[in-house]
C-alpha cells in the first residue's frame, strides 16, 4: 500500500537517487512546510566563502547547494527535483541580532538545530539531534552528530550559522562544535533537503525505503535516451560487487557494464551521467536502443517512399 514520507518516523533512513545512484538520507523533521532530510554522509569539501565573510546567503556554499545546473541540485532528476520544495530557513549576520528568513530547497543545518542545548529540562537535546540519535542507535548526542564521507572517512562539516564576522560554526570529528574562517578548505558540505510531505515512499515491509519508488524510476532507461553500452574493464578486486543503477541488485563488478545516460533538463540542454548496470539491465537497454533505432529508420524509409 502506498504511503508518504510524512508517515515515516523521524530517524528513518530514506534513499534518494543522486545522478541515478541511491544515497542514504535521514528524516529529521516533519511539519507544515515539509520534511527535512539530511544526507547521511557529507558530499564534498567546500569552503563557505573565498573571502572570510561569515554571511550564508549568497555564499559559495549557498550557491553550490542551490545550483540546478552544475551544483548539488543538479544531481536530481526532474521527478525528484519536483518533490524538493522551498522552506523558510533562519539566517543571521554577525552584529545583527535579528533572525532573517530565506527560502531554500537545499541548505545546511544551523547551530541552533544541532548543537545548542535545549531550554527544556525534559528534552536535553534538540529534536533534530534526537532524530539523529534514533537513526544511529545511540544515546550520545556527540556520536549522533559525527559524520563521514561516502568512503567512510571521518569529516568535519559546516553549519550555516556565523559566530563572528569572519567565522562559521562547524561540527568536529567528535561531534562537538567549533568555528573556523569561512575560507577553510578542509571542511565538508552535508546538505539537507526539504521534501514535500506528500511524496510517495516505499511500501511498509520494503528492505530499504526509497523516495518515489515507482517502476518507472527502477527502469529509468525507458524514459531516457541511452547511449551504447560497453563492457567494463576491471583492474583489481574482481570479487567486489556493484549496485546496479536500475534494478538495484548487487552484481560482481567484473560482469557489469558502464553506460552514459543523457537526460533532458527542464530549462533546456542535457545532463550526462555515468552508470553501472548489471548484465540483464544492460541487455534490455541494448534491446530498447536497437528497437528505437529500427523504428526511426523505418519511419525515415517510409517518408522517403
Amino acid at each position: 500500500m502506498a504511503r508518504t514520507i510524512k508517515q515515516l518516523d523521524v530517524g528513518t533512513s530514506v534513499y534518494i537517487e543522486e545522478a541515478g545512484v541511491p544515497k542514504e538520507y535521514v528524516l529529521l523533521k516533519k511539519d507544515d512546510e515539509g520534511c527535512i532530510v539530511l544526507r547521511a554522509n557529507a558530499i564534498k569539501r567546500q569552503r563557505m566563502n573565498a573571502d572570510n565573510v561569515a554571511k550564508y546567503q549568497g555564499s559559495e556554499m549557498d550557491d553550490y547547494l542551490c545550483d540546478e545546473d552544475t551544483g548539488f541540485l543538479s544531481l536530481f532528476d526532474d521527478q525528484t527535483s519536483a518533490a524538493i520544495i522551498a522552506r523558510g530557513r533562519p539566517t543571521y549576520e554577525e552584529g545583527d541580532d535579528e533572525c532573517h528568513y530565506i527560502s531554500r530547497r537545499a541548505f545546511l543545518l544551523t547551530f541552533g538545530e544541532l548543537c545548542a542545548e535545549s531550554s527544556t529540562p525534559t528534552e536535553p537535546v534538540s529534536p533534530l539531534v534526537a532524530a539523529l540519535m534514533i537513526w544511529k542507535g545511540t544515546n550520545n548526542p556527540y556520536t549522533a552528530r559525527e559524520a563521514t564521507d561516502d568512503e567512510g572517512h571521518p569529516v568535519i562539516w559546516w553549519l550555516s550559522s556565523p559566530c563572528s564576522a569572519t567565522n562559521f560554526c562547524y561540527v568536529s570529528y567528535g561531534g562537538t562544535s567549533n568555528n573556523n574562517f569561512a575560507s577553510g578548505s578542509n571542511f565538508w558540505a552535508r546538505p539537507a533537503l526539504n521534501v514535500s510531505a506528500e511524496t510517495i515512499v516505499s511500501d511498509e515491509g520494503a528492505d530499504k525505503i526509497f523516495l518515489l519508488p515507482s517502476e518507472d524510476s527502477k527502469t529509468a532507461h525507458k524514459r531516457r535516451y541511452v547511449a551504447p553500452v560497453r563492457r567494463r574493464m576491471i583492474d583489481s578486486d574482481e570479487s567486489a560487487n556493484i549496485l546496479c543503477a536500475f534494478c538495484r541488485t548487487f552484481t560482481p563488478k567484473d560482469s557489469c557494464f558502464d553506460t552514459v545516460i543523457h537526460e533532458p533538463k527542464i530549462v533546456g540542454g542535457v545532463r550526462s551521467y555515468e552508470y553501472h548496470v548489471c548484465p540483464d539491465c544492460g541487455l534490455k537497454m541494448l534491446k530498447n536502443l536497437v528497437e528505437s533505432v529500427t523504428s526511426v529508420t523505418n519511419e525515415r524509409n517510409d517518408d522517403e517512399e
